[in-house]
């Protein structure tokens, strides 16, 4: 049977570009290396799009994380292959309505996959990726009865390997959850142990308040950080090996009244680049970005609080702009994912490596195109905008509530109205909202949306009745009418006027249509973004 080329599908499902397969052909005739992986490895493609397309080329099914999840693990055919070849081989044998299967990483190794089938016998193969298969045997790994000895053994003993266990179990188990920041607080007579999943807090343990310390002096050491002194404020950072995978961990300790609280944030530099189109903008708000990136020179900000996808959303935008035909440069803190065929820095305070610092000397570099990972004092503002005014895409994130406050925290910073008004291109606001489950999901209409729904009682494919999170945005453009406006100093009530007489829409907007369209509800949208004002049909008052 002939199988079609690789880089010929790639191309034709709009996945790579000519040139960009130009050059990991030519990494090939050095390394040797399958196709497939070197276009993965130069971050050309994801993880799962390359699975997806070899599963096509064989003509094999294929199944993501969230299908894994939903499917059993055939306990029987795990034990006689072992947990340890299972990882291995990258196989995981499964069972989907009584059926048995053999889920495979790679097609192509033919050892595994026949050793793996002359011990559980022949069944239909189904392509995945290395990472699903992974978490899928950690997550029934951790789902055991060790995950629970190992709490159990922390809460009775104090000894340091016990402790470094305990960490290792609650960084796995926030991997699992999806969690992005683990807290440990002391409360009373406990240490409370809670993630943050989506956006929302939920406890997940808690151990004797003598553990607390043992915690904190173990992740003091993992940083480096002199392990005498919890009173004072403290940032630290380490790294943790995973389904195979190393993840960076970021720390910050807070001297409260009770003791050092701890907030740690995972960090994984090996996620996939996400198209904008996979971000869940809506129409409007797609097609505005994408008028903005066309400019070659001038400042587009990203704004929003803490982890509300600012930089995930950059970095796809410099994926649509990476066509190796352009020199990229960022100076960001910290590098969040790495990038292909662009020269990433990490801020260095301490070596002079600042983000004002970086832009003088990308100038005497000849970039197209410069990232700078926040803009949070008048000095790196001043720059980003001369890097603009000379010929120069600046794309940066701000800490701003929305797209029109952006323009006068940047005059708060000390630019002036003219240099905004010249230099901002424009401004992308969002948040992250959850989305509801459309298994369980079930109608809840509110006057003017029909198709509103709530979420229901949750089922195998969602977690509370909840799938996931997608973008909730606003998208200002600045023209000419509204550079005049900051020119002359009129207030942000006055931009936004004149915005939305030109069709600005805002992010309220935007949670409306997501909830009419029932991706989302109005709860999550009032949680999220501000009060709805909306009146469920059944309630509604009789006209």
């Amino acid at each position: 049977m002939t199988h079609q080329r690789i880089g010929e599908m790639l191309i034709a499902g709009g996945l790579l570009t000519p040139e960009k397969l130009e050059l990991a052909l030519n990494v090939q005739k050095r390394t040797r290396e399958r196709l497939g992986e070197i276009v993965q490895r130069l971050g050309f493609i994801g993880e799962a799009d390359l699975g997806q397309m070899l599963a096509k080329q064989y003509g094999m099914p294929f199944a993501g994380l969230r299908q894994l999840r939903a499917v059993d693990i055939d306990v029987e055919g795990l034990e006689k292959l072992t947990q340890e070849f299972a990882r291995e081989a990258c196989v995981l044998p499964v069972m989907r309505q009584g059926r048995p299967f053999l889920v495979v990483a790679d097609v192509l190794n033919t050892s595994g996959n026949d050793r793996a089938q002359s011990v559980i016998g022949r069944r239909p193969l189904v392509v995945s990726t290395r990472s699903a298969i992974a978490t899928v045997l950690e997550t029934y790994s951790f789902g055991g009865k060790d995950g629970e000895k190992i709490v159990e053994n922390a809460r009775d003993a104090i000894s340091a390997g016990e402790i470094n266990e305990l960490l290792g179990f609650l960084l796995g188990r926030a991997v699992l959850a999806g969690a992005s920041d683990i807290h440990i607080e002391p409360v009373g007579p406990v240490s409370l142990v809670r993630f943050r999943v989506d956006g929302v807090m939920a406890p997940e343990i808690s151990l004797p308040r003598e553990r607390h310390e043992n915690l904190v002096n173990v992740l003091f050491g993992k940083s480096g950080i002199d392990l005498s002194d919890f009173h004072r404020l403290r940032d630290g950072r380490f790294s943790f090996e995973f389904a195979g995978r190393t993840l960076d961990v970021r720390f910050a300790s807070s001297p409260t009244v009770e003791g050092p609280m701890v907030v740690m944030r995972i960090l994984d530099d090996t996620r996939s680049l996400v198209q904008l189109e996979e971000l869940g903008y809506i129409d409007h708000n797609l097609r505005a970005i994408r008028e903005l990136i066309r400019h070659p020179f001038g400042v587009i900000l990203m704004v929003g609080p803490t982890g509300s996808g600012k930089t995930t959303t950059l970095y796809s935008m410099l994926s649509s702009l990476n066509d190796t035909q352009k020199k990229i440069l960022t100076v960001e803190d910290p590098v969040e994912i790495k990038l292909p065929s662009v020269q990433q820095v990490q801020v260095n305070d301490k070596a002079g490596v600042t983000f004002a610092n970086c832009i003088r000397g990308f100038l005497r570099q000849d970039p197209d195109i410069i990232l700078v990972g926040e803009i949070r004092d008048q000095e790196t503002a001043r720059e980003a905008f001369r890097a603009a005014n000379t010929g120069h895409l600046v794309l940066s994130t701000l800490h701003a509530n929305g797209a029109v406050e952006a323009v006068a925290r940047l005059v708060d910073l000390g630019l002036e109205p003219y240099r905004v008004a010249d230099g901002t291109i424009g401004v992308v606001a969002q948040r992250l909202l959850r989305q509801v489950c459309p298994k369980c999901s079930t109608p809840n209409a509110y006057v003017g949306m029909p198709h509103s729904r709530e979420v229901g009682p949750s089922c195998s494919a969602c977690s509370k009745g909840y799938v996931g999170r997608g973008v909730v945005a606003e998208v200002l453009t600045l023209d000419d009418d509204l550079r005049s406006l900051i020119h002359q100093g009129k207030p942000a009530a006055a931009l936004q006027a004149r915005a939305q007489e030109k069709g600005f829409l805002t992010m309220l907007d935007n949670g409306r249509e997501l909830v009419e369209r029932g991706i989302t509800n109005a709860a999550e949208v009032e949680r999220v973004v501000s009060p709805l004002d909306v009146v469920r049909t059944d309630q509604a008052a009789p006209v």
